[in-house]
Parts: C-alpha cells; sequence; structure tokens
C-alpha cells in the first residue's frame, strides 16, 4: 500500500540535532521524531512525502519516498534524480551483519530488527563484544539491562 503525504516542504534535507540516545522503531515514529530530533528541508522541487514498499511511479518522480518493507517497517530516504531513485539515508549499512546502535529501554524487548549483543555473537569479534557489554546498565534483574547494544539482523 502506497500513501501520499501532502504539507509544507522547504528547501534540503538535514539531519541535525539528534540525540546521544535515541532508538526510534519504524517509520511511523521516525516521522514523529522527525519535528523534535531531525531538521528537514526538502528540496523546492519535491512537492510531498509518499511512503510505501514499491518505487513511486512517474507520477511521483517530485516526492520524497519513505520507502518501507512489506510489514511497514522503515528501510530509507529516496529521492528520484537522474533517472532513478536514490537513497539519501538508509538505516542498514554493512549488509546489517555487524551495524551496532546503542538504545535505551528493556534488553528482553529490543526493537523489531534487531537483536541484544551478547557474549558468543558469531558475527562480532569477542573482545569487541566483551567492550560493548562492559558497557551496558543493569535495570535491576538478573541479565536485563536499561542501557545496551543491538545488531541488526533484519525486519
Amino acid at each position: 500500500m502506497t500513501q501520499v503525504i501532502q504539507d509544507v516542504n522547504r528547501g534540503s534535507l538535514k539531519i541535525q540535532n539528534l540525540p546521544d540516545r535515541v532508538c526510534i522503531n519504524g517509520w511511523r515514529e521516525l516521522i514523529q521524531a522527525i519535528p523534535e530530533f531531525i531538521s528537514v528541508e526538502v528540496p523546492s522541487s519535491i512537492t510531498g512525502i509518499i511512503t510505501g514498499n514499491t518505487a513511486p511511479g512517474e507520477d511521483d518522480t517530485n516526492k520524497l519516498w519513505l520507502r518501507r518493507d512489506a510489514a511497514g517497517n522503515f528501510i530509507g530516504l529516496y529521492v528520484f534524480q537522474g533517472g532513478s531513485w536514490e537513497q539519501v539515508y538508509d538505516v542498514i549499512q554493512d549488509n546489517g551483519n555487524r551495524e551496532i546502535r546503542w538504545v535505551s529501554g528493556v534488553s528482553s524487548n529490543p526493537p523489531d530488527g534487531w537483536i541484544v549483543v551478547v557474549q558468543g555473537d558469531p558475527t562480532i569479534p569477542e573482545p569487541v563484544v566483551l567492550a560493548l557489554t562492559a558497557r551496558y546498565v543493569p535495570s535491576g534483574a538478573p541479565g536485563v539491562f536499561n542501557y545496551y547494544a543491538v545488531r541488526y539482523v533484519g525486519f
């Protein structure tokens, strides 16, 4: 399903003012966080924002595409330039195998698409895992943390 969002658009896309620690779970939370954490200025040629899991058609090449997967999870921001959709912000890097992010919350319930980094993780060298886990903040419950690292595994 594709949804078109028409609103006021300005200048160029700028991502700034993000806090040191933030976890955004999906495209809806990203959109809600934009006014608080991100300064967004879209080129004047962009006339709206379109969301969906398939590339927008020819009639929508003047819009910013908030790409999501079939389940609705945020994948990235795209603009149409040079005859194709170009990604201007992505959430997945290095095929997701080693992308690590710090989150605040309850480690027994990590964000969708992410797993808590623990000893024995086959994709991360053990010295790195030990350095990461040394910074975890316990919640008070055994084996549960309020500040911890997660690794992207896919949506």
